[in-house]
C-alpha cells in the first residue's frame, strides 16, 4: 500500500508541511495536530456537506418506512416512491457518500504518508548512531506527553523489551522485527541493526513507550463518532437490517475496536492524527446539529405561524360572508315587509 502513486507523490508534500510547522511548534506530537485541522478545515465543505445529507436522511426515515409498511409485498413500487419522496424533499441517498469516497483516498495517503515518515524518523536515528554515536542519538528521540518516542506506538501491552504481535511494539525503540519491512531498512540484516541500534535499545529497554491510551482514545472517539452519526432507531426496526452483519448497531462497536487495532499497530503521530480527526469531525456534526435543530424549529414556527394566519382568514373570510348572508337576510326582510303593508296613497 505504501508504494501506491497517491501515497508516494503525497508524501513529500506532508513532510515538509509537518517539517514547518515544527520549525515553529518544538513538538511533532503538536505539529501532527495543527496539520490535521488544517487537513480537516480544508475538507469542511464536503464535511458539512455529507453531515448534512446525514441529517436529511434520519429526517426521511419515518415516512420511508411508512412507504415499505404500505408497499410490503411490491418492492418495486416502494423503491419507486421512495425516489419520489427523495425528489420531493430535494435529497438524495447517495449524496452523503460521495464526500466520503473522495476522503477516504486522502485518509489512505495520510496513514501511508505518516508510517513512511516514521520509517525515514527511525533510520535517520539509526545512521545518527552511526555517524554521531549514541548520545546523539538519544537526544534525537522526540516525546510527547507521556508517549518517550512518537514515531512509535503508544503501547505498554505486552512489554518494554519489544515483545510484537500484529506490528504492536511497546518498546520505545523498536526491535528489529517492527521495521525490517520499511523500505529505509530494505538490505540491513537483523545482525546489522541489533549492531547499531543494541546500544539505543538497551538505553530505553527498562521504559514503556507509553501506555496504551492514544489507541484507547482513538476507540474511544470512533465510537462517539460512530454513535452520534448513526440514523436514529425506528419505532419498528428493520427486521433485514437487524441481521445485516455491517448494520448500525454492528458498526458501533466494530469500527473503534478497529481504531484501536490499528492505532496501536501504528505510531503515536498517526495515533494522534486519528483522535483529532475523530474530535473535528463530531465537532462538526454537532455544530451542523445544532444549525439544523434551530432551521427546522425556525421552519415549524413559520410553519404554524402560516397555520395561524390561514385560519384567522378563514375565519375572516367566514365572517364577511355572515355578513353578506345577514345583510342579505335584512334587505329581503324589508322588501317583505313593504309588499305587506302599502302605503296609505297607494290605496286610494
Amino acid at each position: 500500500m505504501y508504494n501506491w502513486p497517491i501515497i508516494k507523490d503525497i508524501v513529500p508534500i506532508f513532510s515538509w508541511v509537518l517539517d514547518f510547522l515544527h520549525k515553529f511548534i518544538p513538538s511533532y506530537g503538536w505539529a501532527i495536530i495543527v496539520l490535521t485541522i488544517l487537513f480537516r478545515a480544508a475538507l469542511l465543505p464536503l464535511d458539512i456537506k455529507s453531515k448534512i445529507s446525514m441529517k436529511k436522511q434520519a429526517a426521511l426515515q419515518p415516512k420511508i418506512q411508512k412507504i415499505n409498511e404500505k408497499y410490503k409485498n411490491d418492492k418495486e413500487k416502494a423503491a419507486q416512491k421512495t425516489m419520489e419522496l427523495y425528489k420531493q424533499e430535494k435529497a438524495s441517498p447517495f449524496s452523503g457518500c460521495l464526500p466520503s469516497l473522495i476522503q477516504m483516498p486522502l485518509f489512505i495517503a495520510f496513514f501511508g504518508a505518516l508510517n513512511i515518515m516514521a520509517g525515514i524518523q527511525m533510520f535517520d536515528l539509526y545512521e545518527t548512531v552511526i555517524k554521531q554515536g549514541l548520545d546523539a542519538a538519544t537526544k534525537m528521540i522526540e516525546p510527547w506527553l507521556w508517549v518517550r518516542n512518537v514515531w512509535a506506538p503508544d503501547t505498554a501491552l505486552f512489554g518494554p523489551n519489544g515483545f510484537n504481535i500484529f506490528g504492536w511494539n511497546s518498546s520505545v525503540i523498536p526491535a528489529y522485527h517492527a521495521v525490517y519491512m520499511l523500505d529505509q531498512f530494505k538490505g540491513i540484516s537483523e545482525a546489522q541493526y541489533n549492531a547499531v541500534m543494541g546500544g539505543l535499545i538497551a538505553r530505553t529497554s527498562a521504559n514503556y513507550n507509553g501506555w496504551l491510551i492514544l489507541p484507547l482514545l482513538a476507540g474511544l472517539t470512533s465510537w462517539w463518532q460512530t454513535k452520534i452519526t448513526m440514523p436514529p432507531q425506528t419505532a419498528q426496526p428493520d427486521p433485514n437490517q437487524a441481521k445485516n452483519p455491517l448494520s448500525g448497531k454492528t458498526m458501533q462497536y466494530l469500527f473503534p475496536a478497529m481504531s484501536v487495532f490499528f492505532t496501536a499497530g501504528s505510531n503515536a503521530v498517526f495515533a494522534l492524527y486519528w483522535i483529532t480527526s475523530n474530535l473535528v469531525s463530531i465537532a462538526t456534526f454537532k455544530t451542523v446539529d445544532i444549525v439544523w435543530k434551530m432551521r427546522e424549529k425556525k421552519r415549524e414556527q413559520e410553519e404554524l405561524e402560516k397555520q395561524e394566519q390561514a385560519k384567522l382568514e378563514s375565519a375572516r373570510l367566514a365572517a364577511e360572508a355572515e355578513a353578506r348572508k345577514l345583510e342579505k337576510a335584512g334587505g329581503a326582510k324589508q322588501v317583505s315587509q313593504g309588499k305587506k303593508n302599502p302605503k296609505e296613497g297607494d290605496s286610494i
